[in-house]
């Protein structure tokens, strides 16, 4: 008898492609069998027809390749099975994280439901995933999810294959779940949920909508939460250092509440309701509207995609900041202790394993109407992460690490390049502990041994140091790259080109035995030429010049006034002391730049 074998890759671990595939077998009348076998899925099927299906994956799926051959055998399958899979071969292609699919959706607002009102319903449709996960394989032991043992109910519909939630590793309900616990320190009150009346929920959206500030662990880590009205916002900048006027995040119930703050187009609109959920920056509907949360003309907003957040706009009928928990340069929080200075807090007992931001999207619309819009990450984080990219021609393994602020790295393999959850800054201890982690976690998960290891040209970043000590440890050339140079490379991939005339408009890097800014670069390939600049100028303590623009300003008047006249004019208008005057002009003198 004549049977096709199948082999999909993708990502197809974790979103329920083995029942998918099991009920269109079954709908056709199809005999044979479906397993993972190590990264892949492999089928044996009795008719062709199976490949149909394929055209409509489940919704997390991503099938990347489909390998198609015939062969003989005298086996005959009673009906269609799912059977024991192989652990043979690896891949790093799970999903990330996901909305709320309708489904889970419906039944959270079902009253006979037995989730009804439970704050991590999800199913193999939807949930998070890469903020959750150990290790590979992916399964309920290597997950956030290990601890919580589920019950009857739940393990009926883990191992039923016609169920939505058959090995859906995220399975839960209250009787086996995680419970909310609402803290509230200046009282000393802490509230364990009870899932009847979701009194821990009640009472942390109450402090809201008394225009108090709350703490409420999300699927990546903490977010700080308020009411979008001018005078939560103005404590909430008093917590947030370096937020004096920064943007904040909104998240809306639904795209009627953002009609009455901001307009929108239909592609605007399909991007908020995607599964990835991200922070979408759009044009507020009165330029001067709400300038106490962004004093631009744009809002960044975002759709609820966590059960916890329907649930939260049942009790709050107004737009909502949702901020990540973090001090400036920081790292966002993932753990209760590390919030101080919070006097709220809206947290539960599943962990974090992989923290993970907000994603943050702009569409561009050109002032050439023949040109199409553009939709350009601002950040890629939650619901992209850890997705690969693929890339075109042959590379070497690469580690590439980046800077030193709102940083990520890529692991390059096999024609595709895995980008890091946004990582941030790395300034401080725990920014670099957070990149060591992450970057451990992705170089296991892929088996990765770089070729080549890039960063930085300078040499003062912590990932210029890093990028030495990974280069002994696996015995790999290091690459630094000049930061100007890095930055128009990146636009030239994200388009493809390879022979091109770059701009960029950055603020300083270290160059060719000086500090640039402000390049034309001519490139050809990995060739570049810096055909033009700004005028060079003197940088008083460099790097930290470019933070203290006073230091700019001394350094520039420098170039046509002598000193006596320097400090003439210091005495008219007095902007440094005489110390700084005296370090300055040694400075100057020495050629410190």
């Amino acid at each position: 008898m004549e049977f096709y074998r199948i082999v999909i890759s993708g990502v197809i671990q974790g979103v329920g492609f083995r029942p998918f595939v099991y009920r269109e077998a079954v709908k056709r009348g199809i005999t044979g069998f479906v397993m993972n076998k190590g990264s892949r899925v492999e089928i044996v099927a009795s008719r062709s027809s199976i490949l149909e299906a394929f055209k409509n994956p489940p919704p997390l799926a991503y099938i990347s390749s489909v390998r198609v051959s015939r062969f003989s055998s005298d086996d005959a399958y009673d009906g269609f099975s799912i059977i024991e899979s192989s652990g043979e071969g690896n891949s790093y292609d799970f999903p990330p994280d996901s909305y709320l699919c309708e489904d889970c959706i419906a039944e959270l607002r079902h009253g006979s439901d037995r989730r009804h009102g439970y704050y991590f319903i999800t199913c193999t449709n939807c949930g998070p995933r890469f903020s959750m996960i150990n290790s590979l394989p992916y399964d309920r032991l290597n997950t956030a999810m290990s601890k919580f043992e589920m019950c009857e109910e739940c393990r009926y519909e883990y191992e039923n294959p016609g169920s939505r939630r058959y090995h859906a590793q995220t399975i839960a309900c209250r009787n086996c779940g995680p419970r909310l616990v609402f803290v509230d320190k200046i009282n000393g009150l802490s509230i364990i949920n009870d899932p009847e009346r979701n009194d821990a929920l009640a009472a942390a959206c109450k402090k809201i909508a008394e225009r108090q500030i709350v703490a409420v662990k999300g699927v990546g880590g903490f977010h700080l939460c308020c009411l979008a009205d001018k005078e939560p916002v103005s404590m909430l900048r008093g917590l947030k250092m370096g937020r004096l006027h920064k943007p904040f995040a909104v998240m809306v119930r639904d795209l009627d509440m953002l009609s009455g703050i901001a307009d929108y187009s239909e592609e605007e609109a399909a991007l908020l309701k995607s599964p990835a959920r991200p922070i979408l920056v759009v044009k507020k509907k009165e330029p001067r509207a709400m300038k106490w949360i962004s004093e631009l003309d744009s809002l960044g907003v975002m759709l609820p995609y966590t059960a916890l957040h329907y649930l939260m706009f049942d009790y709050l009928d107004k737009p909502l900041i949702m901020t990540s928990a973090n001090l400036a340069e920081h790292p966002l929080i993932i753990e209760d202790a590390e919030l101080i200075g919070i006097d709220y807090v809206l947290t539960h007992e599943r962990g974090v394993v992989n923290r993970c931001d907000d994603s943050v999207i702009k569409v561009i619309t050109p002032r050439d109407e023949a040109r199409e819009q553009a939709v350009v990450f601002l950040r890629r984080s939650r619901g992209f992460v850890p997705l690969p990219i693929r890339i075109a021609g042959n590379s070497p393994s690469i580690l590439a690490l980046g800077g030193g602020l709102k940083n990520a790295f890529a692991v390059i393999k096999d024609g595709q390049a895995y980008l890091s959850q946004h990582l941030g800054s790395t300034a401080y201890i725990q920014g670099g502990e957070f990149f060591d982690s992450a970057l451990r976690r992705m170089i296991k998960a892929v088996c990765f041994k770089p070729e080549l290891i890039a960063c930085d040209a300078n040499p003062a970043y912590y990932t210029s140091s890093l990028a030495d000590r990974l280069a002994s440890e696996f015995h790999a050339p290091v690459m630094r790259i000049q930061h100007h140079h890095a930055h128009v490379a990146g636009v030239a991939a994200e388009y493809s080109l390879t022979d091109y005339v770059g701009i960029a408009a950055d603020g300083a890097g270290l160059g060719e035995q000086a500090v640039w800014g402000g390049e034309v670069f001519d490139v050809s390939g990995c060739c570049f030429k810096r055909v033009g600049h700004l005028e060079q100028m003197p940088m008083i303590g460099g790097d930290a010049a470019a933070l203290k623009p006073r230091r700019m300003l001394y350094g520039i008047l420098s170039g046509f006034l002598s000193n006596k006249e320097l400090a003439g004019l210091n005495r008219q208008l007095p902007l440094y002391t005489e110390a700084e005057l005296r370090v300055f002009d040694k400075q100057l003198s020495q050629g410190f730049n």
